[in-house]
């Protein structure tokens, strides 16, 4: 008797045990889990963005660098990002010509997606437009001198409010950068893949060099 309730017992603890092996095993399972899950609590807007760049004839201008919030970003592929996953876009640029470079400027559009229509087309530069009462700190890009252009927290919060009137700006999964304009110490420019210089009885007026 004493024998069959020392089986009994013996049944009873390792059915226990193996209960608590099994419980452990549960549990660390579910705290291998527990940061996907935190990560998907506090990300609800991550989707696929893209960013790609419109290639012109004869560009002055080289793109050696593209980051968004300080991470490195390559054109025309896909990425994951939140609703402001365009906030600190930065890009360094190198004067390819054989010309000094008075000032550039970059279209960046906004797009809910690649093939729709565009909801915002900001233009960022560097430099001074070299015209009268011109705004901005006169700069000198040398040949092969590099440049740095940044979109400021506070322009891109003034261009979401734009786009949010419009549409949510989670919507916004497509981007893409042109270059627009370069100005020359000799008062000649390149203009969206086309040459130009100034006319000399109106400074605010370019004529195409034929």
């Amino acid at each position: 008797m004493v024998k069959n309730a020392t089986k009994s017992f013996c049944r009873l603890f390792a059915l226990a045990a193996g209960c608590a092996v099994l419980f452990s095993a549960l549990s660390n399972t579910d705290a291998f889990h527990e940061p996907d899950l935190i990560w998907q609590d506090q990300s609800p807007n991550q989707a696929k963005r893209s960013l790609s760049k419109r290639d012109l004839p004869n560009e002055p201008i080289k793109i050696l660098d593209i980051k968004i919030k300080g991470k490195p970003v390559q054109l025309n592929s896909e990425m994951a990002g939140d609703e402001d996953w365009l906030k600190g876009f930065y890009l360094k640029v190198k004067n390819t010509s054989s010309q000094p470079i008075l000032y550039l400027s970059f279209h960046l559009r906004f797009r809910e997606d690649s093939s729709s229509q565009v909801l915002l087309n900001h233009q960022f530069s560097y430099g001074r437009p070299p015209v009268p009462d011109a705004p901005g700190e006169p700069k000198l890009l040398l040949p092969g001198d590099t440049a740095e252009l940044t979109l400021s927290d506070r322009v891109y919060d003034s261009l979401r409010g734009f786009i949010e009137k419009r549409v949510p700006s989670a919507n916004i999964r497509s981007a893409d950068i042109e270059l627009s304009m370069v100005i020359f110490e000799d008062d000649s420019a390149w203009v969206s893949g086309g040459w130009m210089r100034r006319d000399p009885n109106n400074p605010r007026k370019w004529k195409p060099i034929q």
